[in-house]
């Protein structure tokens, strides 16, 4: 009776042991697999491919394979250092073999926008055509964990993503989500620094947004829509909050600022060759920041300050020539040298040009009727026509650099300015009002000029 116990109990702890085994041993099947893997994923992705490592676990069942290599050159190729396959049982009636998950650990690519929309038909291609094998594979999920890597589109514009967390449920419409931090480089265009979060499901050439936002700890954008990516055609509806400190930091300058900007409307990719050609805006805006920090985000050197408050803004037109316009009021401000308490007026950028219309002014301790426009990012070129009413005669003095010295008054008048520089001009009539200084300066009533 004892001697059948020991015998139990020893197979027992045999079979223990094998399962044991299984949980913390894997064993180098690279042998095996390794010519046939690359050669399913180079037919698959038209690429050439490499594995340096293939082993196998039996419990949980799952396929590891380490340093994997697929590129088409030296610029193009995707590196990745672990990847995991778990399968599931064999469906022999319809002679597939179900992937349950494939997870991809850490990894590196580089590729432009001509390889991907290759690769992508090459995909669709395999998964229509008949198996080599009498099985095929087939994927449910992947997951990818800590990718990084570039996407060079026209030669210039380098859209770089980093820690790149994804799923992809594979079902016939496949659905995608990720999270990334995204930078935008380029020579020609503004450089960008965000963070971007994304669910979408895919229906033949097309992208179906449900949900994309970018962020970061003070700002959020929401957008949604679609997108044809095989001709980079589609329409997004868009709204969010934007910080000024987030905005210098996205455009990759250093942070500051205190206002807001709130955002509202549709963007458009159009059928255009050129990058700036193909984003088309339809945007409407309201919001409150420094002036001088919106005109470091636009690289304007000259004196343009203030804290401004926009209302019933519009950002509308392609990126290479769009227009804005909104209703501005600026507080405590300076432009070009002329020092504003209160400035409400209509501002209209278009086609380089920045131009304020029916201006109700406070300045100087009197009121005014301003038309200003300034071309910009560079100041070449501007217009100045100040309508002045009670005005203090110390301010327009300072403003046109005369002062003779007389009491202090009041002047009505116009001063223009217009060309490279500011040079101003005009007619005014001077009234006083101090009876300082005591010498025949300050008894001087009346001036017309």
């Amino acid at each position: 009776m004892s001697l059948r116990l020991s015998k139990k109990f020893f197979l027992f702890a045999v079979f223990l042991l094998i399962i044991v085994l299984s949980l913390i041993v894997k064993f180098n099947i690279t042998p095996l697999l390794q010519k046939t893997l690359t050669d399913e994923l180079k037919d698959i992705t038209g690429m050439e491919v490499s594995i340096e490592k293939i082993y196998i676990n039996l419990i949980p069942l799952k396929l590891e394979a380490e340093n994997i290599l697929i590129r088409s050159s030296e610029e193009q190729y995707l590196k990745i250092d672990m990847l995991k396959l778990y399968p599931g049982f064999v469906n022999f009636f319809n002679k597939e073999i179900p992937i349950r998950r494939v997870v991809i650990y850490k990894g590196e690519y580089s590729f432009d926008y001509q390889t991907i929309n290759k690769t992508i038909k090459h995909i669709e291609d395999y998964l229509e055509k008949p198996s080599k094998f009498p099985f095929k594979f087939k994927f449910n999920n992947i997951e990818l964990n800590s990718i990084t890597g570039s996407l060079l589109y026209d030669n210039d514009l380098n859209l770089r993503l980093s820690e790149i967390h994804s799923r992809l449920n594979l079902k016939s419409e496949p659905e995608i989500s990720f999270i990334s931090n995204v930078k935008i480089i380029s020579s020609k265009y503004p450089n960008v620094d965000t963070n971007l979060k994304a669910f979408f499901k895919i229906r033949k050439s097309e992208l179906f947004i449900k949900e994309l936002k970018i962020f970061d700890a003070n700002s959020l954008v929401k957008s949604e829509g679609k997108l044809d990516y095989s001709k980079f055609l589609g329409e997004f509806i868009i709204s969010g909050k934007l910080f000024l400190k987030s905005l210098m930091k996205f455009f990759g300058l250093t942070p500051s600022g205190y206002g807001e900007i709130n955002i509202d409307g549709k963007i458009n990719l159009v059928d255009e060759k050129k990058w700036l050609d193909k984003i088309n805006l339809d945007l409407s805006f309201e919001g409150e920041f420094f002036l001088e920090e919106l005109m470091q985000i636009l690289k304007v050197s000259e004196k343009l300050s203030g804290w401004i408050e926009i209302s019933k803004g519009k950002l509308q037109g392609p990126l290479s020539d769009f227009q804005v316009q909104a209703k501005a009021n600026l507080r405590n401000g300076n432009i070009l040298g002329i020092q504003i308490e209160k400035l409400n007026a209509n501002a209209l950028y278009k086609k380089g040009i920045l131009e304020f219309t029916d201006g109700d002014v406070n300045l100087y301790g009197g009121k005014a009727k301003a038309h200003v426009w300034i071309t910009l990012p560079i100041v070449t070129e501007h217009y100045v026509f100040v309508e002045l009413n009670n005005i203090s005669s110390s301010g327009v003095f300072d403003l046109i650099h005369w002062n003779p010295g007389i009491a202090e008054g009041k002047v009505k008048g116009w001063i223009s300015s217009q060309g490279k520089e500011f040079s101003p001009r005009g007619s005014f009539v001077y009234m006083r009002t101090a009876k300082t200084p005591e010498d025949l300066r300050g008894k001087i009533n009346w001036i017309q000029g």
